[in-house]
């Protein structure tokens, strides 16, 4: 079959979706099918083979991009798969399937649309408008987790058109991230010797804002007695708050901003570290794809408990779950993996164990290739 996968971000943006829809593709392409990646950008290119049509966005904002080409461009395809949400692309596809009702349309919806302010009116309001009707359209609607779905924004859509639904997790290349030994030229890189290490992985920008490191920051400035640092792996226009932050804070020694990283290089930083910390605040945090490539890694994690990421993480078993903008109790377990280096490594080891099992690519593959084939 031909299938369009239709996504707001891509490689090299650090951001979920974007990686998400990389491997679908990926995956898809390799039982067979297809697959070609709609993406808003100014240039056509190739992406370790596999074909990505980046389209020039009459209007864009963020991760918004308004693509009306979307409306021609997938005439030609069995399938399209969009990436929900993506605001300028959601409605196109909306549009397209009432202009084309024979055409067929998966949704993965990843998240919902949160933020405060004039913001989070402008996305209180979508969601009152957009987002039931992209729904709605869809023939199948992949959720990464029923119980993030539950409490999401699209519950009581859920609830009246249950069949539409399938819970399919997201998954990680387990022969990609895997245990690795330490890499001595990027502890030198950036000046690390000694201690533990804590990893932050994410897009440092407004729009990944729910995140929560200023939570982090505020926890490990409690911690003065052990011996550790923490590195955060991303780039973006809230990165110079972080740093004012760990100046007003008085730990710019304890902090190590590497800016963004090559793909290839990323398993190398969850190797280095002891283990990651995802201090997310809301539920703009729906599942949390780089606790998988953590525990790929062989590394624990703690995690905020909230919907779909609770499913994650097995409390006591990989790792830890705090309530959220809980600085104590994230400064409390951040000690407890300091001082308890069998504990970090019993975790991790069956964290890996977990991933392999449960959200290696593969597995997800056959579940996906299984519902384009034969549910829909």
């Amino acid at each position: 079959m031909r299938i369009a996968e239709v996504v707001s971000t891509f490689p090299p943006y650090l951001g979920g979706m974007g990686n998400v829809a990389y491997y679908n593709a990926k995956i898809l392409s390799c039982f067979g099918h297809k697959v070609a990646i709609f993406i808003p950008n100014i240039k056509k290119r190739k992406y370790q083979n596999l074909e990505v049509k980046a389209l020039f966005p009459l209007i864009k904002y963020d991760n918004a991009a308004f693509l009306p080409q979307l409306l021609w461009k997938l005439r030609p395809f069995h399938i399209i798969h969009l990436h929900h949400p993506f605001i300028g692309g959601g409605e196109i596809i909306w549009i397209f399937k009432k202009l084309f009702p024979r055409s067929k349309v998966v949704v993965t919806y990843h998240m919902d649309l949160s933020s405060s302010g004039f913001r989070g009116s402008i996305f209180n309001l979508y969601n009152k408008i957009f987002t039931p009707r992209i729904i709605g359209i869809a023939d199948k609607i992949i959720v990464t987790t029923l119980d993030y779905a539950r409490h999401s924004v699209i519950k009581d859509l859920m609830e009246r058109k249950k069949r539409k639904f399938v819970e399919i997790p997201l998954g990680v290349d387990v022969n990609y991230f895997k245990p690795l030994p330490i890499n001595k030229q990027l502890k030198q890189r950036f000046n690390i010797n000694g201690g533990k290490i804590i990893l932050f992985v994410s897009t440092l920008d407004k729009a990944h804002y729910f995140k929560g490191l200023n939570y982090l920051l505020l926890a490990i400035q409690g911690i003065k007695t052990l011996n550790f640092k923490l590195i955060i792996v991303g780039e973006g226009n809230l990165k110079p708050l972080y740093k004012k932050m760990c100046r007003d804070y008085k730990i710019e020694k304890k902090v190590v901003f590497v800016g963004k990283v090559k793909t290839e290089e990323l398993p190398f930083f969850y190797n280095l570290s002891d283990f990651l910390v995802m201090s997310s605040i809301n539920k703009g945090e729906a599942f949390g794809l780089v606790l998988l490539e953590a525990m790929a890694c062989g590394k624990p994690v703690i995690a905020s408990n909230l919907p779909g990421v609770r499913t994650i993480v097995e409390e006591g078993v990989n790792g830890f779950l705090v309530k959220p903008k809980d600085v104590e109790e994230l400064r409390k377990k951040i000690q407890l993996f300091l001082s308890h280096p069998n504990l970090v490594q019993t975790f991790g080891e069956k964290g890996r164990e977990i991933v392999v099992k449960k959200y290696n690519w593969e597995v997800i593959g056959k579940r996906l290739n299984h519902l384009f084939l034969y549910e829909i």
